[in-house]
């Protein structure tokens, strides 16, 4: 069971796999460029990025128990509360991913590379420790659920050496991204569907709730929208 809840956690490790060695990459030029200015609101889109895993995280914490049997089949129902603890557990560590990234891009890395030495022993410390006191008392769900708490710290530790490096807050983005995750969450585990396309047309629906719960609660900026009008109404030159 557990490992099946893992096979499905996967896509938050993909999007950290591919987003962070070029963030590392776009940040560190704009540094030796001398664009901080730039690069500091990048650093902060990413961040906003990150955070967007949230309500997804939450839209799989809610459908859970539709996911496993439907992919796995019906004896893989009892895994879905794993689904749950792991899928949150790989979106804190892409988090964490792009934190790191940067912090190591930062001009001012090497004033924070300390703590964020000792932070990390102490996470390693940390979830050795609640993996063997989880563990023999909840079996897997013991392991899903420390490996969920230590990525989470891991993450709220990143967000901090952010802060710290970059004077970059998104504490505003984090709650909205909170706010619609327990919507979404509910609307999830509220509606349930019995075949594929039926999960999938959901899962579509509540992204796009989501989306306007945040364009509600004022997380798009007028540079996001014009974003978004350049994505669908491209100007090319003559």
């Amino acid at each position: 069971l557990y490992s099946a809840a893992q096979n499905l956690a996967v896509p938050p490790s993909l999007f950290a796999l591919g987003f962070a060695p070029l963030l590392l990459a776009s940040l560190g030029r704009l540094e030796r460029t001398g664009q901080h200015h730039a690069a500091s609101e990048t650093a902060r889109l990413a961040l906003r990025v990150c955070l967007a895993l949230i309500p997804l995280a939450a839209i799989v914490a809610g459908a859970s128990g539709e996911i496993m049997p439907l992919i796995f089949g019906a004896a893989f129902g009892g895994a879905a509360p794993l689904l749950t603890l792991l899928f949150g557990a790989t979106a804190a560590l892409a988090a964490t991913a792009v934190c790191v990234s940067i912090v190591t891009a930062s001009s001012r890395a090497a004033d924070v590379s300390r703590n964020v030495s000792m932070l990390g022993a102490l996470l390693l410390v940390s979830a050795i420790v609640l993996h063997l006191l989880l563990i023999p008392r909840m079996g897997a769900s013991g392991a899903a659920l420390a490996t969920a708490v230590s990525a989470l710290v891991s993450a709220m530790v990143g967000l901090l050496m952010v802060q710290m490096a970059w004077r970059v807050q998104v504490y505003a983005t984090a709650v909205r991204m909170m706010l619609a995750a327990v919507s979404v969450y509910w609307l999830a585990s509220s509606i349930h569907t019995a075949a594929w396309w039926m999960l999938s047309l959901k899962f579509a629906l509540l992204v796009v709730v989501s989306v306007a719960i945040l364009f509600l609660l004022g997380e798009f900026t007028t540079d996001d929208k014009q974003r978004v009008r350049d994505l669908l109404n491209p100007v090319t030159d003559a």
